[in-house]
Parts: C-alpha cells; sequence; structure tokens
C-alpha cells in the first residue's frame, strides 16, 4: 500500500512546476480524500482497503495533471495550490449560454470530452444552482443522443432524458463562462452568488482535460 511520503516522489515535475508545489498539492489532495473516505458509509473492509490503497496513485497523477494545466498560457484560471482549487471571479448569475449545443454536438462531440452541465436543486434543498463538468462516455450519432458518466442522457437540444424532482439537468454548449464556473465550482441561490463548493478528486481532474483554445478537443493528460 502507498504511503504519504511516496506520493510525494515524482520522476520529473520540470513541466509541472516545483517539487514544493507538488509537495504541498499532494498533501492537500491526500486530506481531502481521507477525510472524504471517513465520513463514507463504506462498510466493506476490503473495498476501504483497495480505496486506501489506490489514494496515492490517483493523488500523484492528478496533482502533476493539475500543475501542468495551472501553467498553460491559454488558461483563464488561476490554481490555489494550498487549497487545491481553481480559482476566477464570479458572476451574479449563472453563466447559462444562448445558444443550444445542437449544432456544436453534431460537429465536435467526441468520447472522453468534459461538458458543463448546469444544474439546479429543488427548493426543499435551497434550489442551488450550479455548473458542473461531466465527461462523454457514450455518443448516439443516429438518434442525436449523448450520454454523460455521471448526469446520465441528454438529447443534443441539451434536454435531460430522466427528468426528475431531485433536480434538473441540462447540458450547455461549452463556452469560456460556463466552463470557468464549472472549473472554480461556483454556486448561486435565489439571492445571488453563494460560497463556491470544492471539487473532487475526480472533478479536479476532469478540469485538466479542458482545451481553453476552443473546447473542440480533448487535452491530453501529461502522463
Amino acid at each position: 500500500m502507498s504511503t504519504q511520503s511516496d506520493i510525494f516522489s515524482l520522476r520529473s515535475v520540470s513541466q509541472a512546476g516545483s517539487s514544493a508545489e507538488f509537495a504541498e498539492l499532494c498533501n492537500t489532495l491526500y486530506e481531502s480524500e481521507l477525510k472524504i473516505l471517513a465520513e463514507s458509509s463504506l462498510d466493506d473492509t476490503r473495498a476501504l482497503k483497495r480505496r486506501l490503497g489506490s489514494i496515492g496513485h490517483y493523488v500523484r497523477r492528478a496533482a502533476q495533471a493539475l500543475l501542468v494545466a495551472a501553467h498553460r498560457p491559454d488558461n483563464p484560471l488561476q490554481f490555489d495550490v494550498q487549497n487545491a482549487c481553481w480559482l476566477s471571479r464570479q458572476r451574479p448569475r449563472p453563466p447559462i449560454p444562448k445558444l443550444s449545443p445542437t449544432a456544436w454536438l453534431q460537429k465536435h462531440a467526441q468520447l472522453a470530452m468534459p461538458l458543463p452541465v448546469w444544474e439546479r436543486l429543488p427548493m426543499q434543498q435551497g434550489a442551488i444552482e450550479s455548473i458542473r463538468l461531466d465527461t462523454v462516455d457514450e455518443i448516439d450519432i443516429t438518434g442525436e443522443r449523448i450520454h454523460l458518466n455521471q448526469s446520465g442522457w441528454f438529447e443534443f437540444s441539451g434536454m435531460h432524458e430522466s427528468a426528475n424532482d431531485e433536480r434538473s439537468l441540462q447540458l450547455l454548449r461549452p463556452d469560456k463562462a460556463s466552463m470557468v464556473a464549472a472549473c472554480a465550482g461556483h454556486r448561486w441561490g435565489p439571492a445571488g452568488r453563494l460560497a463556491p463548493h470544492p471539487l473532487s478528486l475526480r472533478e479536479l481532474l476532469l478540469t485538466t482535460t479542458v482545451s481553453w483554445g476552443g473546447f473542440n478537443e480533448v487535452q491530453r493528460l501529461p502522463f
């Protein structure tokens, strides 16, 4: 099983920033994942051991990818190494693109592509709105549908195929404003801006696959 000291070893961090940045970021991510595990309801001892055994691997990869992404000249976000989060000025309201994603998806949709999804929780949960990143894992060209890993099936128009009372979902056409909001964890309530929500390790890694030059391709990970 990986130990915390193992996490801080990387053959080369020349492309990802300094070794001090890498070590600090690994420590922050490691602590965050341990907190999530401690608060989870995972009762299976074997499953818990597998999760613990894989943390080092995923933390190292995420830290490397995040620092590489932070140093890309076309990235409009600032990265806070100490808190492992992306920073950007938050808009007063959610930046929902006016254009339908239909034509864009017909031309550019591809597997593993990160896309923005608008989410609104029901009134009982505060009617909180956010834009989250999700990734394409299946495309139905004939039916003009697209499946996202966490959110399920959407029509190319952006409409979610499994509407329910728990939350409202809409697939957005990617643009700079919506992708920045998703990467920075921006949230809004009925009265306006709320404090950003922390991104999971999976979501943070997904932010590093955003191609800021036009969003029409998947940024390759540096490993």
